[in-house]
Order: structure tokens, then sequence, then C-alpha cells
């Protein structure tokens, strides 16, 4: 890591306004567990390129790991405005490891607005993200969660089940 990181310093050295580069840095110093760092290499970003949804959401990331939960579902909140503009996410510097889809979008949205106890609206937000991604067992589970939470149960959600081997039975 500290390798990759040291590569990436070196070309934002050359080219400062390579924000793709300035987000990869981000993304090491994250791993690194050097949020602040990470938090202002986002922000720096952003400078160069204002609609980097991928700043956008590693922000609500590093937010929501700093336990600021309001300010991390800003940060969601963004993206989804972003990616509704665009009609649907395509930034073309997917930002491996912390890439970003409709469906993460989502999901993080309504993990910071269960945090907030704003239950039904998480609940929505896990759904959404279960219409993108169907069938994934944390968003399923989450919904499940959500439902015992208002002592309300639904019968059209199916948890799948899963065998000792871990095919889905």
């Amino acid at each position: 890591m500290l390798a990759h990181f040291n590569i990436i310093s070196n070309c934002i050295i050359t080219k400062p306004n390579n924000y793709i580069a300035v987000l990869k840095k981000g993304n090491c110093l994250f791993h690194l567990a050097c949020y602040e760092d990470a938090l202002n290499e986002y922000k720096r970003v952003l400078k160069i390129n204002p609609n980097s949804i991928s700043a956008i959401y590693n922000k609500g990331i590093v937010y929501y790991y700093q336990d600021k939960i309001n300010e991390a579902l800003q940060q969601f909140d963004s993206c989804e405005s972003l990616c509704n503009i665009n009609n649907q996410y395509h930034e073309s510097q997917i930002s491996t490891p912390l890439q970003n889809t409709n469906e993460d979008i989502y999901y993080n949205k309504a993990v910071c607005l269960y945090r907030l106890g704003r239950k039904q609206d998480a609940l929505d937000y896990f759904n959404k993200c279960n219409e993108l991604q169907s069938g994934d067992y944390n968003t399923l589970n989450n919904i499940g969660i959500s439902y015992r939470d208002r002592d309300v149960y639904s019968d059209r959600i199916m948890f799948p089940l899963w065998d000792i081997s871990g095919h889905i039975v």
C-alpha cells in the first residue's frame, strides 16, 4: 500500500490537476486509517472536479467511519442527486476499491437513515437498493431488521435459505 501511495504522490507532483490520482491517494489514506488526510484529498478532488461522484461518495464513507452520520448522509444525498441528474452513474474514474454504484449509494444512505432513527426512510432506501440488486443478503437482512423494529412484517420479504455448503435452497 505504501509503495502504491508513493507512486500516486509522485504522479500528483508532476500533474497536480490529475484528480484521478488525487482520488486514489485519498483511497490509500483511507485504507491506512488516515481519515482526515483522506477527507482533505477528496475535498481537493472536488476543487478540480466538483461533480466527482466518487469523491463525494468517499467523503460520505469517511464521515461514516468518523461517526459523523449527518455529514455522511449529506454526501450520499448529493451522490443521489448527481446520479439522478446524470440518469445513471458512469464516472470514468471508478475509484477502486471504493467503487460506488446506485445500489451502494442507496444502501449507505439507508444505513445512515437507520442510525439516525429514521427507520421508515431507511426501509424505503433498503427497498430501492433491493430493486436494483435483488437478493443481496445484507440488503435483505436490513429490510428484515427494519420491519422487525417497526413491529411490521411483510409476506413479500423472502430471505434466501442457505444449505450447509453455501448453496441457495
